[in-house]
């Protein structure tokens, strides 16, 4: 069976054998008791605060407490208004009234003890928000609502890597209303949260930082809140509860290390489309941290060759639909109907197509696994829902879901409503989304990446230089990079794999792959020749270099001969030079060379003219070059034309008034001969932007004595000359410099 046959994806669930499927029982049963911890949100009294905080705003001075009205009306001169883009993504059309802001950097807090007790509510909250890592919260900014004030449904911008959850104290004020608003889950289901007792206490409200909230409004007084974003730090805070399940966990998993096992958790939290672009797992939050962290935490303790890669897939489910009921037929436009959209409403939506699919995969870090440019050229999928021997809901308990079926995709979706479709009614667009934990053995997650992307199937290897490098998968890594290509940054990192492997077969082997050379990864290329020889690895060296005769190749060249004297090689450097540099010089000396080769040319053999006298002819030919090409740069700078609006170049046989214009000086024409709308519509379509000899834009314009075609000129035409010209001048200085 060849490479490519043996990464295609078993067509339905694998078979797995009862005893099989009591290992994923298990699992199940382990993430399922998790649950109690799955809080969104939590709110209450700020007992840890039972003492003046003293803050302190720059220009305005001490604040009260509690903080007067007549205080708080004051205060406003010093805030800035809040808009609609200071941190918040817009969902619905938002209204932000009366309500103020400071930036954190304008406010102090002058107790001693705030941070000390802040730290302290922090533990607190995240426990209770079910995260089982260390926390610290950081001030964003103080917000002032007046009475009427209200902020509508938005959702947060702050979130970054690491950012957690919101924390929200409420400073003494003696408010009523402004109650926040969280939406929690994929229901949007509400939930109101707001306090009795707002006079003489601090109350806190933590939640996800990335729910769909909003303020209600302030019916009296003025609310004032400081908003905190709550960090992950480095350390882990485990608990009881997890160590607890981590060895019966860590026996359960290290069963799924054969390609037997595809394993899918869903997650049950709503996150937001891109939220684990670059974050990766950091954006999980709540139970679904708190699965993965005891997931991780048994994966850690199984031996190297046993690991598990963890994955979050992206999966979506989309229908179309047409209305069928005739209720349609009372619009006479787009507009009208469009504007009446209701998902509640009685349409008859018959479907006519479903696309479901996994959209991407993220590892653990962020990057994107494969997306549908990766589809595009390898047309093979990394994963598909297939792929998948269990797909577990661990709310539910179910190891089988099967998320081809509309009725496992909950009800987290995305409307497009359009009015009508030809003859037919309404059509609407349905978009699910799910995310999903992915358990992959390495040996799996590494082979389809041979397949999907050799850029990822590096990272993979280079993830664990600093252990074990599995030789195998170095080997059949550069058998499929024969035939492939990766970025210029993964192939700094596949040298100095091969460096640390110390393999010599291996290291002749990545120099076969060499197909482009780039400067790039020049140097790590010259420490790996350091650590296996010149001698071991010349013949291919130099016969890969030689086969590539081109501009990549010479610059290459010259600047690896420079590379391998700055690692003091100064023998293996004038070897090279002569089977590759000196090889190109020959080719090329009677050829007009650009300024960019012409210098790593006189640079190179500048090094070496006074060793070998055999190079001083050859190293005059090209000082001689050099100079032809000065004088040829500078006769051509002469020709330069003057730019002016005259085009003389363009060509209109049947409409002379428009070709003189063009071929004048004027700027702007009103042509007029055309007497039909349909007419200089269509001259406008053949005529109009950049032509063949002129550049310009046409407008129509109506009038009574019937429909003006405004020409106006611009500059497009002339942008090709002038950076002609300008890397002319850009060549002539470079040159000028050597």
């Amino acid at each position: 069976m060849d490479q490519e046959e043996s990464f295609v994806m078993t067509e339905g669930l694998a078979q797995i054998n009862e005893n099989d499927n009591l290992l994923v029982n298990e699992l199940n049963r382990i993430l399922e008791t998790l649950n109690k911890s799955s809080n969104y949100s939590v709110s209450g009294e700020a007992i840890e605060f039972n003492f003046n905080p003293n803050i302190e705003i720059e220009k305005f001075g001490s604040l009260n407490y509690p903080v007067s009205e007549s205080q708080a009306d004051q205060l406003i001169n010093y805030c800035d208004q809040v808009q609609c883009s200071d941190n918040f993504e817009t969902l619905d059309d938002q209204i932000l009234q009366n309500v103020y802001q400071i930036d954190q950097c304008r406010i102090q807090i002058n107790n001693q003890e705030w941070n000390e007790k802040l730290q302290i509510l922090v533990d607190r909250v995240t426990r209770q928000l079910g995260c089982l890592s260390k926390c610290q919260a950081k001030l964003n900014k103080m917000l002032l609502f007046k009475t009427g004030a209200h902020i509508s449904k938005h959702r947060n911008m702050e979130k970054k890597e690491k950012n957690f959850a919101t924390l929200i104290l409420d400073l003494p004020c003696g408010y009523t209303g402004g109650e926040l608003i969280l939406y929690e889950n994929e229901k949007r289901s509400e939930k109101v949260i707001g306090f009795e007792h707002t006079v003489e206490k601090i109350n806190f409200i933590a939640h996800y930082a990335d729910l769909e909230n909003e303020f209600a409004q302030v019916k009296s007084g003025y609310r004032l809140i400081l908003v905190y974003s709550i960090y992950w730090t480095e350390e882990n805070a485990d608990n009881d509860f997890v160590e607890k399940k981590v060895e019966n966990l860590s026996e359960i998993i290290s069963g799924f290390n054969s390609d037997e096992y595809r394993i899918g958790i869903l997650l049950d939290h709503n996150y937001p489309i891109g939220c684990f672009t670059s974050n990766g797992i950091r954006a999980l939050t709540g139970i679904d941290f708190n699965r993965y962290h005891l997931l991780n935490k048994a994966n850690e303790l199984l031996p190297e060759d046993k690991k598990l890669n963890f994955y979050i897939a992206h999966a979506s489910y989309e229908t179309s639909a047409i209305d069928i009921s005739g209720a349609y037929l009372g619009y006479e436009s787009d507009d009208s109907i469009e504007s009446t959209f209701d998902p509640d409403f009685p349409y008859e939506w018959k479907i006519f197509d479903i696309d479901s699919q996994i959209k991407e995969v993220y590892d653990s870090k962020g990057n994107v696994y494969n997306t549908r440019n990766d589809l595009f050229f390898n047309r093979k999928s990394f994963l598909r829902f297939e792929s998948f021997t269990h797909l577990i809901d661990p709310t539910t308990g179910d190891s089988k879901i099967d998320l081809d079926d509309l009725k496992n995709w909950g009800e987290n979706v995305e409307y497009d409503f359009k009015g009508f479709n030809g003859d037919s009614g309404p059509f609407l667009t349905a978009l699910y989304h799910k995310y999903i934990l992915v358990i992959l053995n390495k040996s799996f997650a590494f082979e389809s990446s041979l397949v999907t992307n050799l850029n990822y199937a590096v990272n993979m290897i280079y993830d664990s230089i600093d252990s074990q490098i599995n030789i195998d998968h170095v080997s059949c890594l550069l058998e499929a990079l024969e035939n492939g290509c990766i970025h210029s940054e993964c192939w700094i990192k596949l040298i100095k794999i091969i460096t640390k492997l110390n393999d010599l077969t291996s290291a002749r082997h990545l120099i076969y792959c060499i197909t482009d050379p780039n400067i790039e990864y020049s140097f790590e290329l010259a420490k790996l020749v350091q650590n296996y020889g010149y001698g071991s690895l010349e013949d291919i060296l130099t016969e890969v270099i030689q086969s590539e005769a081109k501009k990549q190749s010479i610059l290459f060249s010259c600047n690896f001969v420079q590379d391998l004297l700055r690692l003091g090689m100064d023998e293996d450097a004038y070897k090279f030079f002569k089977e590759t540099v000196l090889y190109f010089a020959k080719m090329q000396k009677d050829k007009p060379l650009k300024s960019k080769i012409v210098k790593q040319f006189a640079t190179v053999f500048g090094l070496f003219v006074q060793r070998d006298e055999t190079l001083k002819d050859l190293h005059q030919d090209f000082v001689d070059l050099t100079n032809k090409r000065i004088d040829f740069l500078r006769e051509k700078l002469l020709e330069k034309p003057e730019i002016t609006w005259c085009m003389p170049d363009a060509n209109f046989p049947k409409h002379p008034k428009v070709e003189e214009f063009f071929h004048g000086s004027e700027r702007e024409f009103e042509y007029k001969d055309i007497q039909e709308k349909g007419k200089a519509i269509n001259f406008i379509a053949k005529y109009g932007a950049y032509q063949k000899g002129y550049s310009c834009e046409m407008d129509l314009i109506s009038s009574k004595t019937g429909p003006i075609i405004k020409v106006v000129k611009n500059r497009e035409i002339f942008r090709k000359i002038e950076k002609e010209f300008k890397s002319y001048e850009d060549e002539l200085e470079k040159l000028m410099a050597i």
